[in-house]
């Protein structure tokens, strides 16, 4: 169903990025990661859309364990947000975590507290300084 959406909707990045959570739900995380990049692509000038869509792409990797991949689009999320996206921070230090970085994964995860986010998993993950 969401191929017929693209093909009728080539050009629309929201087509695409449904596309991607589709496949994410379905595990095909090769076709989800494909669908993100075109949104992406298709995206650059809606800047809620792309952040929520390298959000999206880092976790995607993260769960197809491509931890590198992961930590590279974080960090080009969080240079367009201009290190204020507290999401990605988070995601940052689980991809840390995973990655068995456990002193960077408390410090990114301390940061998207410091930069204002009250979320209860968060504050999980720095008291007992684990996923």
């Amino acid at each position: 169903m969401s191929n017929s959406v693209c093909d009728l909707f080539p050009n629309q990045a929201l087509a695409f990025y449904f596309k991607g959570i589709a496949n994410e739900h379905l595990n095909n995380y090769a076709e989800a990661i494909s669908a993100y990049k075109q949104a992406m692509l298709m995206s650059r000038s809606y800047l809620a859309l792309l952040l929520e869509l390298h959000y999206r792409l880092a976790d995607t990797y993260t769960k197809n364990s491509e931890f590198d991949n992961a930590l590279d689009i974080v960090n080009k999320g969080l240079n367009i947000a201009q290190g204020k996206n507290t999401d990605l921070l988070e995601l940052k230090g689980d991809i840390y975590f995973k990655k068995g970085m456990k002193t960077d994964a408390l410090n990114a995860w301390k940061e998207a507290q410091s930069k204002g986010s009250k979320d209860a998993d968060l504050q999980r993950k720095i008291s007992t300084q684990s996923l």
